[in-house]
């Protein structure tokens, strides 16, 4: 079972994805990982809900890119 403190062991970049839309917990979520893992970062696909990647993949494949690019 895997505990929020562990992933602080995390030692590679961790990229989050969420839609803008997503429910309120989601950012929450995200927030408490981004405080956990030292090399996590945030990307808000605008307009996209929960399933960002299926509806709005070419802004997903765009975030992903531009991370994976600063790495």
């Amino acid at each position: 079972q895997l505990r929020l403190a562990d992933l602080g062991r995390l030692t590679c970049p961790v990229l989050l994805i969420r839609g803008a839309r997503s429910e309120p917990i989601v950012p929450a979520i995200h927030g408490a990982i981004q405080g956990a893992v030292p090399h996590a970062s945030e990307r808000v696909i605008a307009g996209a809900a929960h399933m960002a990647p299926i509806t709005h993949p070419q802004a997903v494949a765009d975030e992903i890119s531009a991370w994976q690019a600063a790495y």
